[in-house]
């Protein structure tokens, strides 16, 4: 009897089942683009009759508009990063001297807008990428910093990773996504050299190329969907590869160099991460404690951690051989992004766009936007239903009660271990501004808590 159920479940099978929306699939076809046109048509043909529009699209241009900087990169005297200035919708390639006047080396463009870019150990020139219509596949130039010349050099099929200079600066080491190798490419040559290539019968791409030494490079592997990785080093005169960590062990990340070590962030046999190093073996420098390590840098004689403690960051400061030294002051209780080995990070929270911090002399880049003053964020928990405590952020007017009649955004994420902090968004800016609430919750399969929250 069952057999004969489950016979007639599968006949609607074997007749063909219709499918009116099967053209979707094909995303630059006509008939797609068409329907497309006129759901936007209908859509906006709504939205136009709402009376608040226009106030509160003015509002929302208004906490939109402001100075926006990235984060530093020193090189001697010259400091190069990203920033946007007021008014615009790109941003550019901007560069300071001995802490003179800020200069813009290469302006976006809208069709190519810049993505990333590397700059010279000694600081003459640049390799920018840019991204044509957005796509993942990079175009790398280079750029001659004393003299201004954009080189006719230009290497094609980078993805997800960006080269990395040789130590005399005369040209890059790159990872070719679709072929899994490493080039170099020596500027004002047309031919680059293979340096190294992944084989094996299972597909493995490499990535996050450094080169922690003078001839020596260090790249990851990844394997199918594995969140593990393997880890290995290259003598690119000698061609002679050394594996550092095999698939399988775990996660590690590699973090930077100090007096010798390789510094290693990486998550084999704890939840929340912990910082090894390998100096001819491996050992531990900051063991796993009660908060989650996001990311750590080495800066000068000191490791600077940054730490997820309940959603917002820490900075806890160690010495070379893990020993514990202080913890940073922050703004508030944010979001911070260390910026590798130079001597800054950002900050941000739901009501302060980007800044730009140094770790001695402290604030260095503040955007100049319409701030939201008067508003508070404040933290609470509430019991999931196997009686796990979950955090939650509200966001408010001071001194509004919470009596549930007010408008509320609740927003919640809980996936690929991605951690959701208290950053700045002009829409919930615009939200707020408005009378709005913004209740931001930490869901269970995100990264605050390590690797269990997140499985």
């Amino acid at each position: 009897m069952m057999n004969f159920f489950i016979l007639l479940l599968a006949l609607p099978l074997f007749a063909g089942v219709q499918d009116p929306y099967a053209y979707f699939e094909e995303m630059e076809a006509p008939r797609t683009l068409e329907w497309v046109k006129a759901q936007n048509a209908q859509t906006l043909s709504y939205l136009k009759e709402i009376p608040e529009r226009e106030a509160i699209h003015k509002r929302l241009q208004l906490f939109s508009d402001y100075e926006n900087y990235g984060l530093p990169v020193l090189k001697g005297e010259r400091l190069f990063f990203f920033m946007r200035a007021k008014g615009e919708e790109l941003h550019h390639l901007a560069m300071i001297e001995s802490e003179g006047e800020m200069s813009i080396l290469l302006p976006s463009h809208p069709k190519a807008p810049l993505s990333s870019f590397e700059v010279s150990g000694d600081g003459k020139f640049v390799a920018y990428g840019v991204s044509e219509s957005g796509a993942d596949k990079q175009v790398w130039k280079f750029l001659n910093v004393e003299t201004g010349e954009i080189l006719a050099d230009e290497i094609e099929g980078i993805q997800f990773s960006t080269p990395i200079w040789c130590a005399k600066n005369a040209g890059v080491y790159y990872i070719s996504f679709e072929e899994n190798v490493i080039y170099y490419h020596q500027l004002g040559e047309e031919r680059d050299l293979p340096i190294f290539e992944v084989r094996g019968e299972e597909k493995q791409l490499l990535l996050e190329l450094s080169r922690p030494f003078d001839n020596i490079l260090l790249f990851e592997v990844i394997t199918g969907w594995s969140r593990d990785n393997a880890v290995y080093l290259l003598d690119v005169e000698k061609r002679e590869i050394q594996e550092l960590v095999p698939m399988g062990k775990g996660q590690y990340h590699y973090m930077g160099e100090m007096e010798g070590q390789l510094l290693f962030l990486t998550d084999e046999g704890v939840s929340r991460n912990r910082l090894v190093a390998y100096q001819s073996g491996w050992y531990e420098i900051v063991p796993e404690n009660d908060k989650t390590l996001m990311e750590a840098a080495p800066m000068g004689n000191r490791i600077i951690c940054n730490y997820l403690e309940d959603c917002t960051s820490v900075l806890e400061c160690f010495d070379a051989s893990g020993q514990p030294c202080g913890r940073l002051p922050l703004p508030g209780k944010g979001s911070v992004t260390l910026a590798g080995e130079a001597p800054f990070f950002a900050y941000t929270d739901v009501m302060t766009p980007q800044a730009i911090y140094h770790i001695e002399k402290g604030l260095y880049f503040k955007p100049d936007s319409e701030a939201l003053s008067g508003y508070v964020t404040e933290q609470r928990f509430f019991k999931s239903k196997d009686g796990t405590e979950v955090p939650l952020f509200i966001t408010h007017k001071d001194g509004l009660k919470l009596t549930g009649d007010h408008p509320t955004f609740l927003y919640g994420y809980g996936g690929f271990n991605i951690p959701i902090t208290p950053v700045y968004s002009p829409l919930i800016a615009t939200w707020l501004d408005r009378g709005g609430i913004f209740v931001s919750v930490n869901l269970r399969g995100g990264g605050e808590y390590g690797k269990e929250w997140h499985e």
